[in-house]
């Protein structure tokens, strides 16, 4: 970690020696530690936090805690794709270890059997924010895993489920008892229940698909060091100054949503969702997660940068781990989503973003 973080140029020594004074006294027992360097997924989650923290000029001594909360989560076998952004709720309240481990391995639980991944997402913020034991977040993940193999509407299914959450907290294994009597009831009778009054960070009724989807190129072996190649154009593709005002508007409208990992609505989102789904509105598809999103579109050098872009980071000396959108070019102005402060605009120029940018990618003529 000390070396790791002599590299990281957006820090003072000041910053720097705190910080590594607060993991020092946080990670006492883990000091010796080996990192395994075939498996670094634990190293890196919490180099991932670090950085986060920094990002948010959060207190060294809540930097330790939630990188901290993040290694232990991957050292007991969760997930680390999904305690990456899970554990950033650490700088919203604290969260134990176990939870952080629980909410991911659920990740993964659920989307391997068919949860759609947002759903999942918003059954994790809602026990995060909500204050769910993490028992009665088994009962709703196996409940939505129960869902997807009865046949029913998943989405339509989660939203009802997490609605009966919210009004019925204490009793998880009621809800869930009513609900599958009333989904297999309206099953039987070829009868669709109607949408509850539940808004959360996904969307029960899917959007239409987009008119142009660009397919990601593949990611070189080493992509974290070597850019990847512009895939083929996916045919026509709309020129920018045409797509642009309705492209600004609808990032524009996120301004002000909470960061929620997973997240594709505006009640809630995360960074690659928002690039993602501002792109949807003006009907062009791209990939969900930011690796892939900057396999996609060409490579665009950054003296000739344009609004709309999309622009990468690596916030964890790991390649790329955060994307955001350029919307004034001349003044190097972009919007992201930050774990701490929901979705923001931000300057290029800034020291942390200027000393982590990786490179551009346009998808658009």
């Amino acid at each position: 970690m000390h070396a790791r973080l002599l590299e990281d140029r957006s820090l003072d020594a000041a910053t720097r020696q705190a910080i590594e004074a607060a993991l020092k006294e946080k990670f006492a027992n883990y000091a010796f530690n080996v990192v395994n360097p075939d498996k670094p997924q634990d190293a890196r989650a919490l180099l991932h936090v670090i950085s986060e923290g920094v990002l948010d000029r959060a207190d060294p001594r809540r930097i330790a805690e939630v990188g901290f909360a993040a290694y232990r989560a991957v050292w007991r076998g969760a997930p680390a794709e999904a305690v990456d952004g899970i554990a950033l709720y650490g700088y919203q309240k604290k969260i134990p270890a176990d939870s952080i481990a629980a909410w991911a391995s659920g990740y993964r639980d659920g989307t391997e059997a068919g949860v759609p991944g947002e759903v999942m997402a918003d059954a994790i913020h809602e026990a995060m924010a909500r204050n769910w034991s993490d028992a009665s977040f088994r009962t709703v993940k196996w409940a939505l895993v129960y869902a997807v193999k009865s046949g029913w509407d998943i989405r339509l299914y989660g939203a009802w489920l997490l609605d009966g959450m919210r009004k019925d907290p204490a009793h998880p294994g009621a809800v869930e008892a009513r609900l599958r009597q009333t989904f297999a009831e309206a099953k039987a009778q070829n009868v669709r229940l109607p949408e509850p009054e539940y808004k959360g960070a996904f969307q029960v009724s899917a959007a239409p698909p987009p008119k142009v989807v660009w397919t990601p190129a593949a990611l070189p072996q080493d992509w974290r060091r070597v850019v990847p190649p512009a895939p083929p154009q996916p045919p026509q593709l709309p020129e920018q100054p045409r797509i642009w005002p309705g492209l600004e508007h609808a990032v524009r409208s996120y301004l002000g949503t909470p960061y929620v990992w997973g997240g594709l609505s505006h009640r809630g989102i995360d960074c690659s969702g928002l690039t993602m789904t501002s792109y949807r509105e003006v009907s062009i598809g791209i990939p969900r997660v930011s690796r892939q999103q900057y396999a996609t579109g060409s490579p665009v050098p950054a003296n000739e940068l344009r609004e709309g872009d999309l622009i990468f980071f690596d916030t964890s000396g790991n390649g790329v781990s955060h994307v955001g959108m350029l919307v004034d070019a001349a003044k190097g102005r972009f919007i992201h989503a930050s774990s701490s402060h929901g979705v923001v605009e931000a300057e290029l120029d800034d020291r942390y973003f200027r000393t982590r940018y990786l490179g551009a990618r346009r998808v658009v003529r």
